[in-house]
């Protein structure tokens, strides 16, 4: 399962790489990442922003899953005294930035062609 994950993974990374808007989360040498989603970022600034990538995404019926939200906003944090402005770039990565895409090993060769394909797209 985790070979299998690691190949979808090699794909999505080779066709992000194609796009200077996408930035790819990168694995630290010596790491095994268990790709149990797929995340990547949208730069801000370069023609195109988060949320659209997302639509496209979804408009293709491309699963995008918005998981991690900053703890630090939820309402047991927030209940005390934690709020909006105390970690700015979780912030940032979160509500701007950070798409999570499926990575699972039952995803078909032919629903990882057309995610690959639904990401160019998005992203052109």
């Amino acid at each position: 399962m985790v070979a299998r994950r690691a190949w979808i993974a090699g794909r999505i990374t080779a066709t992000l790489r194609e796009f200077p808007q996408a930035r790819v989360a990168e694995t630290a040498d010596g790491v095994e990442h268990a790709h149990h989603l797929y995340t990547f970022f949208v730069r801000p600034g370069h023609g195109i922003g988060r949320d659209e990538v997302i639509a496209a995404l979804d408009k293709a019926g491309v699963e995008v899953q918005l998981r991690y939200f900053p703890l630090h906003l939820r309402p047991e944090w927030r209940g005390r005294s934690h709020g909006m402005g105390e970690c700015p770039v979780a912030e940032r990565l979160w509500f701007h930035e950070q798409v999570n895409l499926p990575c699972h090993p039952s995803l078909t060769d032919e629903q990882v062609e057309h995610m690959l394909r639904a990401l160019k797209s998005a992203f052109s």
